[in-house]
């Protein structure tokens, strides 16, 4: 099951932060919902974000490092 529905726009949730939250976590328990109705044949639950949640990562070092991308000045991917 992949969850990639959600509300994106910073200023759709600046002009309505209720709206917002409804949409995106009405849509996150929906998913997880209709997960838990598939146990145990549902294999893998994959759920994206993006950037945005975090901020930019101008300070962050990239490295390509055992075929996978990090940040090589954050090893607990925390900048």
């Amino acid at each position: 099951m992949l969850h990639l529905a959600a509300q994106v726009a910073v200023t759709t949730s600046v002009i309505n932060p209720a709206n917002d939250f409804e949409i995106n976590a009405t849509g996150t328990f929906n998913m997880l919902e209709g997960a838990r109705k598939h146990l145990p044949n549902l294999k893998m639950f994959l759920y994206s974000s993006t950037n945005k949640v975090y901020g930019g990562l101008k300070d962050g070092e990239l490295e390509l490092k055992n075929e996978r991308w990090g940040l090589s000045n954050c090893t607990n991917g925390i900048p």
